[in-house]
């Protein structure tokens, strides 16, 4: 007969999971995030964090809920099985988690311009004008209204 632990077993089916998600999800998820970290060793830190959370979540939750037997017991697919669906539900989970706060983060996060400090003034000068401008206008538009009303 032979003995496996069946929590074993799916710690080690479910380790294989989250290192081959990580490995497709790898090229994707790296590039997305040094975008949004504007530098690419920040985002290649951000990417290798989610990286860890995928592998660590679904085995602690495998390794906190599977149950701890005093003797060995024969291989039991049903057990395995039973125990390796909390390291899915916890990978599926923390691929949809991780999705959700790249998105979230996505469509919060602005589009990031630099400029020389040299041309901060040009800027400056470039937006004063323009909100003056904005205001010639709306006065114009103002001053024509009352015209209309009269009428």
């Amino acid at each position: 007969m032979w003995y496996e632990d069946p929590a074993a077993v799916a710690v080690g089916v479910t380790l294989a999971a989250c290192l081959t998600v990580c490995g497709v999800l790898h090229a994707p998820l790296t590039a997305v995030l040094i975008g949004y970290a504007g530098h690419k060793a920040r985002g290649r830190f951000w990417a290798a964090f989610a990286e860890v959370v995928l592998v660590l979540v679904p085995v602690c939750l495998i390794l906190v809920l599977a149950p701890v037997r005093e003797s060995p017991q024969p291989f039991y697919l049903p057990a395995t099985i039973a125990i390796l669906k909390w390291g899915v539900l916890g990978l599926v989970g923390s691929v949809f988690a991780l999705a959700a706060m790249i998105g979230l983060f996505g469509r919060l996060h602005g589009a990031s311009v630099y400029i020389d400090p040299d041309q901060f003034d040009d800027l400056n000068r470039l937006l004063a004008k323009v909100r003056e401008l904005r205001a010639r206008e709306l006065l114009d538009h103002l001053d024509r209204e009352p015209a209309h009303a009269a009428r």
